[in-house]
């Protein structure tokens, strides 16, 4: 099993990922060895999706790259089938399932100010030695529509037949969210 852990920058993806509530949300047992994979490493050319590993997805990937330039084959920043990494996550022949970390514009951007390093190092290993530029973000972020984003994505995983659930990130209570709570949230508020 593959466990994308989804959400925009900042959502929590991390911090769940160290958080005693990732056994019960993703329904894989506690392993302090239980690989973490992030895009970059597939983009890399590296293979390292195995068996009940965590996919660390950040939702606002193409809208980033295609900011920088770096991406022009995209039609959109919500074409996730875009996005390589995602493209050979997709080609595993090993079961998914998602959670998608969902909290509002006013509290990632509050996350975003405060963050200092991509990743944290007992996570990401060296990757995570590397500053975080909240401003780039924060700028991003205030550039787009996080509902759309949200639906989107959801959207793409449906599409995909990747079962998912919804979890409140706003806090470490990581509470199960509905589809139709998702929808009244003020995300970009």
């Amino acid at each position: 099993m593959i466990c994308i852990v989804s959400g925009p920058s900042c959502a929590g993806k991390s911090t769940l990922l160290q958080h005693a509530r990732i056994e019960l949300i993703s329904g894989m047992p506690a392993s302090p060895a239980r690989p973490v994979v992030f895009p970059s490493a597939l983009q890399q050319g590296f293979a390292p999706l195995e068996p009940d590993c965590f996919f660390h997805y950040n939702i606002l990937r193409l809208a980033d790259s295609i900011r920088r330039g770096a991406e022009r084959e995209a039609l959109s920043p919500l074409h996730f089938a875009s996005d390589e990494p995602w493209q050979r996550l997709l080609e595993s022949a090993l079961p998914k399932r998602a959670i998608v970390l969902v909290t509002t514009r006013a509290v990632l951007r509050e996350r975003m100010a405060a963050k200092t390093l991509i990743e944290p190092p007992a996570l990401a290993g060296n990757a995570g030695s590397v500053g975080y530029s909240g401003g780039y973000w924060r700028d991003l972020l205030d550039g787009i529509d996080l509902c759309a984003f949200y639906r989107a994505w959801c959207h793409e995983l449906e599409r995909r037949a990747i079962p998912y659930c919804l979890v409140d990130s706003s806090d470490l209570d990581y509470r199960p969210l509905s589809a139709h709570r998702l929808h009244s949230l003020p995300l970009n508020g």
